[in-house]
């Protein structure tokens, strides 16, 4: 029985690959890369017209519009990067595990993201945050001890650090008194 192509691909293997890889950078990926370049230029000078109030702090209203217009840029360049590294990476064989599904790893972020949320308040932030992360990158990245722990710990210290310290917002402590 012969099937028209488009049934037959659909009922290949999920291992089989459906054809040759991408090429990178794409007319696609240079639309992307540019729209969120745009975009960032334009929020960033959005930002800069907004009216400084007179009640309070001069700067505050303008803070985090601008984090979010760098962080927009941040994302471009990581966009980019991406594009220049796959390129690099095109005469590599594809990884034959991309297309596996384990849904015994959702169930247990699922878990840790529950326990996450149980613990936050009792141990605050940065404790919480240290171990949510540190238990999601031991379950991603098997091995790596020290440098999940230094991720998890930097991470989730800078994070503690930008918001208590330059943002002035204030987070869950636990038991720490700092």
């Amino acid at each position: 029985m012969d099937l028209p192509l488009r049934y037959a691909a659909a009922l290949r293997s999920p291992r089989e690959p459906l054809g040759p890889r991408p090429d990178p950078g794409t007319m696609g990926d240079r639309v992307l890369v540019l729209l969120v370049f745009s975009l960032a230029v334009i929020y960033l000078f959005a930002t800069s017209r907004l009216r400084v109030v007179e009640i309070g702090d001069p700067i505050g209203i303008k803070m985090y519009p601008v984090l979010v217009g760098i962080a927009a840029i941040a994302t471009g360049l990581l966009l980019v990067g991406e594009i220049v590294r796959s390129r690099r990476q095109l005469s590599t064989p594809a990884n034959d595990t991309a297309g596996e599904h384990h849904p015994g790893m959702v169930l247990a972020v699922l878990g840790w993201i529950v326990a996450y949320s149980l613990i936050f308040s009792t141990l605050g932030y940065l404790i919480s945050s240290i171990l949510f992360t540190f238990g999601l990158l031991t379950c991603l990245h098997r091995g790596k001890w020290g440098a999940n722990a230094a991720i998890a710990i930097l991470f989730s210290g800078g994070i503690y650090f930008a918001f208590t310290k330059l943002l002035s917002i204030n987070l869950p402590r636990g038991p720490l008194a700092f």
